[in-house]
């Protein structure tokens, strides 16, 4: 059911005191131009009639909508910075309304979104997972700030998926393949041992639910902050050396992090370009070969970026980093030692492999004959110069447009400089 209660508002701009309406809830079908108003933030609106200023209300609100069984509840943060939803309530809709998709969010702009995604028929889960791949192919810090705004087709063409941002400039709209991008999205998650579905009633479903998914498959680990600085006797340039050897930790970290989730990504793009899904350890072995060329691309990147002896340690932290998290991989195909190992011994040997190439094209395509042999061997076909070539084509792009310009690179050749 809809309900609402009326209050005394003071605007913030003159202070002059004003009813306004705020819903606790909302039924979508049976009130749907109580819908409308939602979407274009009508109800969380604040005219004021004495100034003439407009000014946003926060308060909670469940949605609920019986046509498409979804109910998110609104919950903005209380003092202690906490999204709670009192369980009993919960307890009572999931009883009354069995079936139901339920989801929470902590701010408007959050719950509009889960309309807009649910109303096109699209899973949730997915999208987010799609915008976690999308702001790592992009070198897009996590979480990404764009959102989901609906779908679209030219007129000539195929349905595109829309995302916007709000910049200093305006609105930013990004458009992706709708198909081709939750297909991605999909098979990456099918690998996953555990669904990629929330266990508890109104769960907060977002990006960071996805990576804490990601990290319970041991595919990454969070990034942590470093540690402050809490040794009051060192000297000035004792604290300086000690905050830039932390910050390469901290980048280099991170790279391993990008590699790793760049390379389950462009395995699922690869298994997609072949029509084929490989088992277990043959896509892990494939996935290895991939973490190895682009572990082998970074070296390359760092070695012209800022030099030895900072590539050299560097990369050191970011094989280190990585060789960590392969060590989780559920199945390394047919070898009796642990993944970290394997992982180590293979980049080891493709970093000897790849060195006489003198430039890149050269080097992608080497790791594109192996990766293609790796795949051929696995699918019990001989890979054609086409496939390779197509593959080569697929690294280039991912290469390119995943390291070079990554952050951790960006950020160490602006503090080379600087020193």
């Amino acid at each position: 059911m809809t309900s609402s209660q009326q209050g005394q508002v003071s605007c913030p701009s003159c202070s002059h005191r004003q009813v306004f309406t705020q819903w606790s809830s909302l039924n979508a079908t049976t009130d749907p131009h109580l819908k409308t108003e939602l979407l274009n933030s009508a109800l969380t609106t604040l005219h004021c009639p004495h100034c003439g200023a407009r000014t946003a209300v926060e308060y909670d609100l469940l949605y609920h909508d019986m046509q498409r069984k979804l109910a998110v509840w609104l919950k903005y943060p209380d003092s202690q910075g906490h999204c709670r939803v009192d369980e009993r309530a919960a307890i009572a809709f999931s009883e009354l309304a069995d079936g139901y998709t339920t989801r929470r969010v902590s701010n408007l702009p959050e719950l509009l979104e889960k309309i807009r995604i649910f109303d096109d028929g699209l899973d949730d889960c997915l999208v987010e997972l799609a915008k976690v791949l999308i702001s790592i192919r992009e070198n897009m810090s996590l979480p990404s700030t764009f959102s989901y705004a609906g779908t679209g087709r030219p007129l000539f063409g195929r349905r595109f998926l829309r995302f916007t941002e709000e910049v200093a400039e305006g609105v930013l709209e990004r458009r992706y393949p709708s198909r081709e991008t939750l297909k991605v999205a999909h098979d990456l998650s099918a690998r996953f041992c555990t669904p990629l579905r929330p266990t508890d009633r109104f769960e907060h479903v977002d990006q960071a639910f996805v990576m804490r998914a990601l990290a319970a498959e041991g595919l990454v680990e969070e990034v942590t902050a470093p540690p402050e600085h809490t040794d009051r006797a060192s000297s000035p340039q004792q604290r300086a050396s000690e905050s830039a050897s932390s910050d390469l930790e901290r980048h280099a970290s991170s790279l391993g992090v990008q590699i790793l989730l760049i390379s389950a990504h462009e395995v699922s793009v690869l298994e997609r370009l072949w029509k084929r899904q490989l088992g277990a350890p043959q896509r892990t072995r494939l996935f290895a070969e991939y973490v190895a060329y682009l572990v082998t691309v970074a070296d390359r990147l760092a070695y012209g970026k800022f030099g030895d002896p900072r590539r050299t340690e560097f990369m050191a932290v970011a094989i280190d980093r990585i060789r960590a998290d392969f060590a989780k991989s559920r199945s390394i195909g047919e070898t009796s030692i642990d993944g970290g190992q394997f992982c180590d011994q293979l980049i080891t040997e493709r970093l000897q492999q790849y060195a006489p190439e003198r430039d890149m094209g050269s080097h992608i395509f080497a790791a594109a004959r192996i990766v293609a042999k790796c795949a051929g061997s696995a699918l019990h076909v001989s890979p054609s110069r086409s496939l390779v070539e197509e593959t080569a084509r697929s690294m280039s792009v991912a290469t390119t447009t995943a390291l070079s310009s990554s952050p951790p690179f960006v950020t160490l050749v602006k503090d080379n400089k600087r020193s």
